[in-house]
């Protein structure tokens, strides 16, 4: 798994993931807020409060508040995976830097099984059945 490590300046956010970097794409203000507002909303969702997200996270309490009240605008990259560990999230996804389909928990512990290799044969062996199941458009 390839680990996205973002430095921050005084303009922005740089990613130093290697395609991206090539591309030029700076993460900015965008990032920190999508983070913000899922970081309230998942801890919510899970009936935490504040001082025990930061407990589970291994944080100050004032840290996650500062997040989630905004006067922390880009927090640290190790900030962000302790939070998303402590809330089962996905780091990324808590910054909107992505969306990924979403995908039948029972489907993806099927593939864990299988490395890279493996799954290209079962991607083959299953896109020339004929489906009779209504597809995504």
């Amino acid at each position: 798994m390839s680990c996205n490590v973002i430095y921050h300046n005084g303009q922005g956010e740089i990613s130093h993931f290697q395609s991206e970097r090539e591309r030029g794409i700076r993460w900015g203000m965008e990032e920190s807020e999508n983070f913000r507002r899922n970081l309230k909303r998942l801890r919510e969702e899970r009936g935490m409060d504040a001082k025990s997200l930061s407990i589970s996270a291994g944080l100050g309490e004032r840290g996650v508040k500062d997040i989630e009240e905004g006067r922390s605008q880009s927090p640290k990259i190790s900030t962000v995976f302790k939070l998303a560990k402590a809330l089962d999230a996905d780091p990324i996804a808590m910054m909107g830097v992505t969306s990924r389909p979403a995908i039948n928990a029972r489907l993806a512990e099927f593939l864990d099984q299988y490395d890279e290799d493996g799954q290209e044969q079962l991607l083959s062996a299953l896109s020339v059945l004929p489906l009779s199941i209504p597809t995504k458009q």
